[in-house]
């Protein structure tokens, strides 16, 4: 299969909803193929035939690594290996053109498409909507029948509109990144947005790529103690958990062109990180006053009068209420003859119509749409265990400038792995014992997410090494799917015989299957602004820093189709998020010119506003009631390097702190238009990350 077959295999696999035209595609290439090729018959002597397959190969060995990197995107498959390849071809075939053109016109042609090629995805993207009305390739067909295919074989529900899949605090987890990489910049705090050169740059400043003058290679691997501690009435609760990981893998490919011309370098870059760590064992237990997780189910069954034959699948009903329900933790049943209201309740009967009696021969009446729980003071136990993470790919071009003006830009894939499984138990005492439940829940959030990262770096002074960095993050945009189901057990007095009825409901028996419920969702994050400023003096000290601003109330959900209507209640809650000011700080000296010592610090302020909380629709199939308000992070950083003439070693360690308020659950009750919120006694929590990264490269 030649080339241009492996480009139309790759288009025809995008999965993509608009159609792709081909024309733009051609038009790019004969692009490249016409100016390229012209220069190259004038400097390298080629015959036209020659020179055109030259630049046509490396233009379409790009394209199908771009192609291929959309697919990373929308299928949610790593191939960032056989991507990486083609980049790699694609590299060398231009740096065979570029390092022969030393006329200016020629250099300013090439640095142009190549600039081109890459900014496809984003051209793709924005033709959402746009209708095949000339020569496109229309994919929407199959992409349907395939997302058709795959529902029916796994056997899984996707539920239709209104869609309650995530809350604000799963965005704001998702949305968050830990500062990882190299040891290196790991080392300095990851304030290298303006001092550059090293790979993992290609994530908060790309032009930073365009310091390089040689070629790079590394990888980076961890070993992390995560440790938490929660404080609850008195009680202390501890969990620590050691871990290994495999943080980054990356090359910088450098081309130079010359020094005679304003273009000195374009170079290309490629780098896995593992962006996000969502490793964390959570415990609380103890008394929850007049409070309960059941006073919440009764809430969000509020208005219900009839439940239906399906309710776990109906898009009008919460699971959390229906669990209750089926559970007989919340009740309409009650002695009590008439209402608040003073208006007479109805009679509770069975299926013929006679009247039921509760033990003690009192008349049952029923409370439609009005619902209780069950008691205060009851004792909770709660643990969780999340897992997963966020792997990134970005894949760079950037260009050095008379040595003193740097312009990079990187497009970035996300991959989202997250599970979560959730425990919480109440028992009851004194008059109410033995009654207990215990509500046991698995979330899975998977999917994958593309941005697109510009940055620049100036040297304004031409005898000075004072450097200013200046980089825009486009949100990332993410498809995923939220998978959930969840188990409850419940040891329950039947008001009618005075026994414990034991209840237990499993959700997946409940749907067509027998499997977990799927939602599918978007999320948009905020968009990322990035100032910094770099220092040298000599070659034995640099120095850092960098201010970044991140606006978390502008992110957005979406429904499959694209449409926020669809989370017109999820979106509502957005003012409980706040801007997050992030500040790095780092610095390295060199003892000698081998061996150097690295010292960073970092600073990210709170996500959420105070008064915040975890608030669900009453359509949510969400079972997990938990959330936490994160206060503001620090990381402390120190490392050391070792540079040889080719090879390269480095070791960073990273000790990161923040705290948070936690609460099992929320009791909301509206009146007279204002809500008042009720919770237990705040957890107090603190979670530490000790990690120590060791990198190793070769640059040649």
């Amino acid at each position: 299969m030649n080339v241009r077959d492996l480009l139309r295999v790759q288009m025809l696999l995008l999965h993509v909803e608009v159609p792709i035209p081909v024309q733009v595609v051609h038009a790019v290439v004969l692009l490249m193929k016409e100016l390229a090729a012209e220069a190259l018959l004038q400097v390298l002597r080629l015959t036209r035939k020659e020179a055109e397959e030259q630049v046509q190969e490396a233009a379409l060995l790009i394209l199908v690594a771009v192609l291929r990197l959309l697919r990373v995107v929308t299928m949610r498959v790593p191939l960032v290996v056989r991507t990486t390849v083609l980049l790699l071809a694609a590299a060398v075939r231009l740096r065979v053109v570029i390092l022969h053109l030393q006329v200016v016109v020629h250099v300013v042609i090439l640095p142009v498409a190549v600039v081109v090629l890459p900014v496809l995805p984003v051209a793709v993207v924005a033709l959402q909507g746009a209708e095949d009305d000339n020569g496109g390739i229309n994919l929407k067909k199959h992409l349907t029948m395939k997302k058709i295919i795959t529902l029916a074989t796994l056997g899984l529900l996707v539920a239709a509109a209104p869609i309650s899949a995530q809350t604000v605090y799963d965005a704001a987890k998702i949305t968050g990144k830990d500062l990882n990489g190299t040891a290196r910049f790991v080392g300095m705090g990851g304030a290298m947005g303006a001092l550059g050169g090293d790979i993992s740059t290609i994530g908060t400043n790309p032009a930073g790529i365009g310091i390089y003058r040689s070629n790079d290679f590394m990888t980076s691997f961890g070993f992390s103690s995560y440790g938490t501690e929660s404080k609850y009435l008195g009680d202390k609760f501890k969990s620590d958990k050691m871990q290994g990981s495999f943080d980054n893998l990356g090359f910088v490919f450098a081309s130079k062109i010359g020094n005679e011309t304003s273009l000195r370098y374009v170079n290309f870059g490629f780098n896995y990180h593992k962006a996000k760590s969502f490793y964390k064992n959570m415990k609380m237990a103890g008394g929850l006053g007049n409070s309960s997780q059941t006073y919440q189910m009764a809430e969000q069954a509020s208005g219900i009068s009839k439940w239906g034959d399906h309710p776990y699948d109906d898009p009008e009903i919460g699971w959390l209420s229906i669990l209750g329900y089926d559970g007989w933790l919340i009740s309409d049943i009650t002695t009590d003859k008439m209402n608040a209201a003073g208006k007479p309740n109805s009679p509770y009967v069975d299926k013929d119509g006679n009247q039921r009696y509760d033990v003690n021969g009192k008349p049952l009446y029923t409370t439609p749409g009005n619902y209780y729980g069950m008691y205060d003071d009851g004792v909770a136990n709660f643990s969780s265990q999340e897992r997963g993470g966020i792997d990134q790919y970005d894949f760079n071009i950037a260009f050095n400038f008379n040595d003193r003006f740097y312009l990079g830009l990187t497009i970035g894939a996300y991959a989202v792995d997250y599970s979560k499984y959730t425990y919480y138990s109440e028992a009851y005492t004194g008059a109410h014992a033995p009654q207990n439940y215990n509500l046991r829940s698995w979330n899975k959030v998977r999917g994958s997410g593309f941005d697109v990262k510009l940055g620049t770096i100036l040297r304004p002074f031409e005898d000075s090494p004072f450097r200013i960095g200046l980089a825009i993050h486009t949100p990332t945009f993410y498809n995923l799917d939220y998978k959930t189901s969840a188990y409850l057990e419940s040891d329950v007095l039947n008001v009618e015989t005075g026994k414990i009825d034991q209840w237990s409901i499993d959700t997946r028996d409940k749907l067509p299957g027998n499997g977990d419920m799927v939602r599918e969702f978007r999320l948009q994050t905020p968009w990322t602004y990035n100032v910094s400023l770099g220092y040298t003096v000599g070659t034995s000290l640099a120095l850092g820093a960098e201010y970044e601003y991140q606006d978390y109330s502008t992110m957005k959900f979406r429904g499959p189709t694209g449409s926020s209507s669809e989370f017109t209640f999820e979106n509502s809650t957005r003012p409980m998020m706040k801007g997050v000011n992030t500040l790095r700080l780092g610095l390295e000296y060199k003892v000698i010119p081998q061996f150097a010592l690295r010292a960073g610090y970092n600073y990210s302020s709170a996500i959420f506003h105070g008064d915040a909380f975890k608030d669900m629709p009453y359509y949510s199939i969400q079972t997990d009631t938990d959330w936490a308000n994160t206060k503001a992070l620090s990381n402390y950083t120190l490392g050391i390097g070792y540079r040889g003439s080719m090879f390269y070693a480095d070791l960073a360690y990273k000790f990161s702190a923040y705290k948070e308020d936690f609460y099992p659950f929320v009791n909301k009750y509206e009146e007279n238009n204002a809500t008042t919120v009720l919770t237990p006694e705040t957890t107090k929590v603190t979670n530490t990350r000790s990690q120590v990264l060791f990198t190793l490269g070769l640059r040649f």
